[in-house]
């Protein structure tokens, strides 16, 4: 088949035009935000992005794939409608083209999805198991967010939230899993959802449709999680620091190189001790579900230990980018008040000694909500001085909860009262003056941001490289 993606540049929707293009379709898509790495991502997979959106792009294809970043209005929605041709959201095209006849791995959860799906992924890789997958990312262990794979299972990273204009529900429910991790359940998402009731109703519901002969492996150390876990119909598995856990992390040792815990068995005895090279307490937790599940599918110790050693992330997720007046510059995508406290506190282990200057961006529809406000000043309690940058997105939203936009100027005003450094930026110069004379080779940039930050980490990187950075 011909298929036209729209809004290819999403991380999952270019990661499904990987798995097309790998099933024999000819794809190619289109996308006004293309940037890197996903931009280049699709020009090494030999995948054409057109860098407008236009009737012209949906004519002479078998089916219109459209993202949930667009809606009525756009060009190419509103061609697909009045040509009556073919259409589908993300989770439709996988549930249509590739899931059928696999043994579908769910992982979900408000924080620590994509991290944990790549390493499922790469423990089923190790064990010679050949899986299948879809990450919202790049696994810097495959080069590629998405394959096919030889093996019977078929991982894929679960999302809450909904599919498209026209499919307005959570995406894992179009999934079928047999099995799911789900690491967390908290508030997010506040401009489709109303309040955490919510949210969990969002994960009951793929609860609901897991079969009896499959397996829940859940974070119990998540309250609203630890909550609807009695309204399940399969065997549910727990990992945490609780007595009662299946899986118990204990010993924790977070360094400079990564981090290191000790996993315990329920009924006493242990698995042994695991290291993980990736900093913060969080990913020994989804760590310890990944072993949990590998052990469930009978994978040889030595093959996780090996997988945990061998793990190089995931880009935007704690990733060096370079060096900008002798800090390094630390991407990250977070952007929920929780993942980023939960990255400044693993950057403070990572790069101990040195200052945390933070540049944040309100760009996703999580963070440009006002319902988040108050919890950021928290969120930045591990950085010495945060960076608002100016509003380069509006908030993009076609749910059903009315919220207002959020200020920098009042975020940082806030973060001040809370006794950390703050400053609001009118416009990404001042930015990058402002860590000019601020970054030094005592100082870690940790840039936080679910979109590009409009170019800031390859604008400081070139400044460094052209001598501005010196």
């Amino acid at each position: 088949m011909k298929v036209h993606i729209t809004a290819v540049c999403g991380s999952a929707m270019a990661n499904l035009a990987v798995l097309l293009r790998e099933a024999g379709h000819e794809v190619r898509g289109s996308d006004a935000g293309a940037y890197p790495p996903m931009s280049t991502y699709l020009a090494d997979q030999g995948i054409e992005v057109r860098p407008a959106y236009a009737e012209a792009n949906v004519l002479g294809v078998d089916l219109v794939v459209i993202g949930n970043a667009v809606g009525r209005g756009n060009p190419e929605v509103e061609a697909v409608l009045e040509q009556r041709r073919p259409f589908m959201s993300l989770p439709e095209a996988l549930r249509h083209f590739v899931l059928a006849g696999r043994e579908v791995i769910v992982v979900a959860g408000t924080h620590g999805k994509t991290t944990t799906t790549s390493l499922v992924a790469w423990m089923l890789e190790c064990a010679g198991r050949a899986p299948g997958f879809l990450v919202g990312g790049l696994p810097q262990n495959f080069g590629v967010g998405a394959r096919l794979g030889s093996g019977p299972h078929l991982v894929l990273e679960g999302d809450e939230y909904d599919a498209a204009f026209f499919d307005k529900v959570p995406k894992f429910l179009h999934y079928w899993p047999q099995r799911a991790i789900v690491t967390n359940v908290e508030f997010d998402h506040g401009d489709i959802y109303r309040d955490i009731k919510d949210v969990q109703w969002a994960f009951q519901r793929l609860f609901r449709i897991i079969p009896r002969n499959g397996c829940i492996y859940a974070g119990a150390d998540s309250p609203y999680l630890r909550e609807i876990l009695p309204d399940t119909f399969c065997p549910v598995r727990t990992f945490g620091a609780g007595d009662s856990v299946d899986a118990r992390v204990t010993d924790i040792d977070s360094t400079p190189e990564g981090v290191g815990f000790r996993l315990l068995r329920a009924a006493g005895g242990a698995w042994g001790s695991f290291f993980l090279p990736l900093s913060g307490a969080h990913n020994a937790f989804n760590a310890s579900a990944v072993a949990l599940l590998g052990i469930d599918l009978g994978i040889e110790l030595e093959a996780i230990h090996h997988a945990f050693s061998t793990f190089r992330g995931v880009a935007r997720r704690q990733q060096a980018r370079g060096i900008f007046r002798g800090a390094p510059i630390v991407d990250d995508y977070g952007h929920h008040p929780t993942a980023v406290a939960a990255t400044l506190a693993a950057i403070r282990k990572r790069f101990p000694g040195r200052r945390v200057l933070a540049a944040f961006e309100f760009r996703s529809n999580t963070s440009l909500s006002d319902a988040f406000r108050a919890l950021y000043p928290r969120a930045f309690q591990d950085a010495d001085e945060v960076l608002f940058g100016p509003l380069l997105k509006k908030r993009y939203s076609q749910g059903n909860v009315a919220t207002g936009d959020v200020s920098p100027a009042d975020v940082a005003r806030e973060t001040r009262a809370a006794g950390i450094a703050a400053r609001a930026c009118e416009d990404l110069d001042e930015l990058i003056a402002h860590l000019h004379r601020s970054a030094g080779p005592d100082a870690v940039i940790v840039v936080l941001s679910s979109g590009s930050f409009g170019g800031l980490i390859e604008r400081l990187l070139a400044a460094d490289s052209a001598g501005g950075g010196k």
